[in-house]
């Protein structure tokens, strides 16, 4: 079940709006002290003059239930800021908290959301179904008459600073800038070395999640907290997990193979090999049949539909002689055959 709504708390709504990319949605901020005549006053006219998908910026529960209510038709996706552990039912897998500083003590926070991150964010988020807007409709706000219950900590929800910088690097932060030979490895060379020593079974965990997290299914907190489980501990393993995370976020490492990844599965039948790799400014070409022999994420050409669009523009040139590429079948193909994953890492 894909998330739905995303809950901030404590976060202004007029702040978290200056991050949101305006070509591609059309934020709506809802007071939560409007009433209906107000709602429909703003919100309609905002809604009838924008084709971009519109990001309903919720200040209050009740609010997007007066929204939901008056536009039940409308496709839209949802940010509510309202506080969990003063909503029943707070918890649901259509509903991710993504930051609700239970010490910030009411006091709205400057955002700690990288604008990179939060886009990748949204374009995950998926617009809101009639299974969420019956939710949204079911969900209670009360206020308990004893604070303590309302302060109770383990009333917030577990992955309540997934938008937030995570500090489980620790020192590894200070290590992996001194040490910057990684840059000039390979994303093979770098899986090579941390399956080392580590379980079959480990290394399919361990690539499944560094692969989530190439094809930006999940988020750099998500990863941390999945892959470093899989450490038991091990100083070693901890460093090279981050080194890995590192190379797939610079831009001339992980976002150059990203882009020949992009290019080979748009115009593998009109883009011969040495082109995709010259174009995308000489990727490794070990690196991007690494990427290729894993099953690419069903929504790609949703997600990245603007990169794909773009990409597809770039000038066809397969012809021969540079049908020269033989496979394990002994047929000749204008590109190299992708390597079969389990083998290859001995999963």
């Amino acid at each position: 079940m894909s998330v739905e709504i995303y809950g901030l708390v404590y976060h202004s709504p007029l702040i978290i709006r200056t991050l949101v990319p305006y070509l591609e949605y059309n934020p709506i901020y809802l007071e939560a002290k409007w009433t209906q005549f107000e709602m429909q006053k703003y919100v309609k006219l905002n809604l009838d003059q924008s084709t971009k998908m519109p990001l309903i910026l919720a200040g209050s529960i009740t609010i997007l239930q007066q929204y939901i209510k008056a536009f039940p038709d409308r496709t839209c996706k949802v940010i509510l800021f309202d506080c969990p552990n003063m909503l029943n039912p707070y918890l649901h897998p259509l509903l991710e908290w993504l930051d609700c500083d239970h010490q910030s003590g009411g006091a709205w926070q400057i955002a700690k959301i990288k604008y990179e991150l939060f886009e990748e964010m949204l374009r995950l988020l998926q617009p809101i179904s009639e299974e969420g807007k019956n939710l949204i409709s079911s969900i209670v706000r009360f206020i308990p008459k004893e604070r303590n219950e309302i302060e109770r900590v383990e009333k917030i929800p577990a992955n309540y600073k997934e938008l937030v910088d995570s500090d489980e690097e620790g020192s590894y932060k200070d290590e992996t800038v001194k040490d910057s030979t990684w840059k000039k490895k390979t994303l093979m060379t770098l899986l090579k070395e941390l399956f080392i020593g580590v379980s079959k079974t480990k290394r399919q965990m361990m690539l499944d999640i560094i692969f989530n997290y190439f094809f930006k299914n999940i988020i750099k907190k998500e990863y941390q907290t999945k892959i470093l489980k899989l450490t038991d501990g091990n100083e070693n393993l901890k460093k090279k997990v981050v080194v890995i995370r590192k190379w797939i976020d610079d831009g001339n490492l992980g976002g150059i193979l990203f882009s020949g990844f992009l290019d080979f599965i748009t115009n593998c039948e009109k883009r011969c090999w040495q082109t995709i790799l010259e174009e995308n400014e000489n990727v490794n070409d070990e690196d991007l049949l690494l990427v290729l022999g894993r099953q690419s994420p069903e929504d790609l050409y949703i997600r990245f539909a603007n990169e794909i669009t773009a990409i597809s523009q770039r000038p066809a040139n397969m012809f021969a002689p540079d049908q020269k590429y033989q496979w394990a079948d002994e047929s000749f193909h204008y590109h190299p055959e992708t390597p079969d994953l389990t083998i290859l890492f001995d999963l």
